[in-house]
């Protein structure tokens, strides 16, 4: 008898601890991880409380076979859910929100989750899942245990009082450190802070009343609804003369490392390689990437910085933001738009259209039948060989002097749409295929740039035009072989901003290399620059990559990021907490301007709802 009953403590124990410490390494890595806890005596307070809601409430169910069934199910259920985030947040660095999952792509198929995203600590949380269901298919019937050790749930309503007013408390401690906002406005400025308050279900919560019934919670006027002052930073460089080209080439997944990579002693992108020695070179640029690629456009289009959570394509009126295209159309430019999938992808029919683009090339306009690469097996559009080749066609078509941009799909993740004939014979003894195939993508790239310029030339359009190449965002590889990230040194553990290429060709710049950082936010200031006539718009947030003026980049994500001199800070909810730094830059004491932060920051979100809202 005495071995029955220990016999049956054992598989109690075991289920209590595996589902206890499972649970709360599983919420405490979700708090600090995903939704950046900023207080960790909230924090702790949230984790005592969970603790008694365990003893008092979910204990006893754990006597019974069918109790521990409903625990187990939902502790799968809640498994799901972290690794959803978990891995969301290794690509985006925010939550799985539920405008990424209705507006946007949602999680990533998964090829690229085994291949990119999973991590050797992800088999911990998986382990701890299997053996709670091991324990479970063992367990007996019931565990009638003479004496139980519930002496709380004797006394559930004075304990479940008790913990009702240690949430108000709690609660009321953290409105005491945010500010004393209500839920709605807590959950506009800060994630994070709202998180600390109330907890992760009732942020999901609140963001589905605001997606489904604005009108329950009116948007309250602007705390800060005037431009953030920008200094005047055009120096009317006027490199291109009226009736020159402007074409922009995004190229998908173009890390800064792989220009100039060799493997095997063959260069990955020869072609592109020597376009960088031909051009004005920024090795401090980064990426827009806080919702999907679309913020790159999104940025280079308008000089504003992307918000989390805002899929500004779909839920915002873009006439309302000045643009590019139509600054450059009001000046007498044809604005032309040209990208290999369907036109509703992303929404871009609808985005290009507002913003001022004339015309817009989708798959509908390329004649497949024509093509000398096949698409069979591509979700993402085009083949870039094919995409440039009948571009330039209809390029010639095309009234000048004008704005063109372009946008590349082949070498999107998972790295698999590149003709396989075309495959290089040298990347063949490559073991891993995430490495492998991103190396034959790129080459396949790099191929159809060099036939983009070359028919570019033999139509007469390549002279005198401004060529400019960026990346929407990295390739996102970090393997012994190959790595997409540039080297920070961090204090925590955040998503850093993803190095890519920007360069600026034109007989008449000068080729060399700028330390100057930037983003697509800064590529239209830039633009306009090199035209020297026309004024930048107020509303646009960019700086001139050309103009001596250092201005620090933003990337507002769950975690609000400044790169400023190679130091890496972020905007908590109660200041600027230091990050970390670029490792090759080194660390450095900066006189920030924390005001200006938090100004550009309150601005953004200020203006992004506003205009949200007007537009549903």
């Amino acid at each position: 008898m005495v071995n029955n009953c220990s016999g049956k403590s054992r598989e109690l124990l075991i289920f209590n601890l595996a589902f206890i410490g499972g649970f709360l390494l599983k919420y405490n890595m979700l708090q600090i991880r995903v939704y950046h806890a900023p207080s960790v005596m909230l924090l702790l307070a949230r984790n005592l409380l969970f603790l008694l809601v365990i003893l008092v409430f979910l204990l006893p169910l754990m006597y019974h076979r069918r109790g521990r069934k409903i625990l187990l199910v939902w502790y799968l259920v809640f498994t799901a859910f972290f690794f959803m985030n978990i891995w969301y947040n290794r690509y985006f660095g925010n939550y799985l929100s539920i405008s990424d999952i209705l507006m946007g792509r949602g999680m990533r198929p998964v090829r690229v989750i085994a291949l990119q995203l999973l991590r050797p600590i992800d088999a911990l949380f998986v382990l701890n899942a299997v053996l709670l269901c091991i324990v479970y298919m063992f367990s007996r019937r019931t565990i009638d245990l003479h004496v139980r050790p519930l002496v709380l749930g004797q006394y559930r309503k004075t304990w479940g009082l008790i913990i009702l007013a240690l949430l108000a408390l709690q609660i009321s401690g953290a409105h005491e450190r945010f500010g004393h906002m209500s839920p709605a406005m807590l959950y506009r400025r800060s994630t994070p802070a709202f998180v600390s308050a109330y907890g992760i279900i009732p942020l999901y919560a609140m963001e589905y009343a605001l997606l489904f019934h604005p009108q329950a919670f009116p948007s309250p006027l602007p705390q800060n609804d005037t431009v953030p002052p920008m200094e005047n930073d055009l120096a009317g460089v006027e490199v291109v003369e009226q009736g020159q080209n402007i074409i922009c080439i995004q190229v998908e997944s173009l890390d800064s490392s792989i220009i100039g990579h060799t493997y095997g002693g063959r260069d990955i992108m020869p072609f592109l390689k020597s376009l960088k020695d031909q051009s004005l070179y920024f090795d401090n640029f980064y990426a827009q990437h806080t919702n999907g690629s679309f913020d790159a456009e999104l940025s280079l289009l308008t000089s504003v910085y992307p918000i989390n959570k805002n899929y500004g394509f779909k839920v915002n009126d873009l006439a309302s933001f000045d643009s590019l295209p139509r600054v450059l159309r009001d000046a007498g430019y044809e604005t032309v738009a040209f990208h290999g999938n369907d036109k509703e992808f992303f929404f871009r029919d609808k985005a290009y259209e507002e913003l001022g683009f004339n015309r817009f090339y989708s798959r509908e306009d390329y004649d497949e039948s024509a093509m000398m690469f096949s698409n069979e097996g591509s979700t993402f559009g085009i083949n870039d060989y094919d995409f440039f080749k009948q571009s330039v066609e209809n390029l010639k078509t095309i009234e000048q002097p004008f704005f063109a941009l372009l946008i590349t799909v082949t070498s999107h993740t998972p790295y698999s749409f590149y003709p396989e004939k075309l495959s290089v014979e040298a990347f063949d003894d490559i073991q891993n295929p995430l490495v492998r195939g991103y190396f034959n993508s790129m080459t396949f790239v790099d191929r159809s740039l060099e036939m983009f310029f070359s028919r570019l030339a033999d139509a007469g359009l390549l002279e005198d035009s401004l060529i400019i190449i960026y990346s929407d965002h990295d390739a996102a590889i970090d393997r012994p072989l190959y790595t997409s990230k540039r080297e920070f040194v961090l204090d925590r553990q955040v998503k850093i901003p993803e190095h890519i290429p920007l360069l600026l060709i034109h007989p008449d710049i000068e080729p060399g290399i700028s330390h100057k950082e930037g983003s697509p936010v800064d590529i239209g200031p830039t633009i306009l620059d090199l035209l020297g006539e026309i004024e930048k718009p107020e509303e646009f947030l960019g700086y001139s990559l050309l103009s001596p003026i250092e201005s620090p980049v933003f990337f507002l994500k769950e975690l609000p990021q400044v790169i400023e001199q190679g130091q890496l800070l972020g905007i908590a909810p109660d200041g600027i907490v230091p990050i970390g730094y670029v490792a090759d830059i080194g660390e450095k004491e900066l006189d920030v301007s924390e005001d200006y932060y938090q100004m550009m920051l309150d601005y953004l979100r200020d203006v992004v709802f506003e205009r949200r809202l007007e537009n549903d």
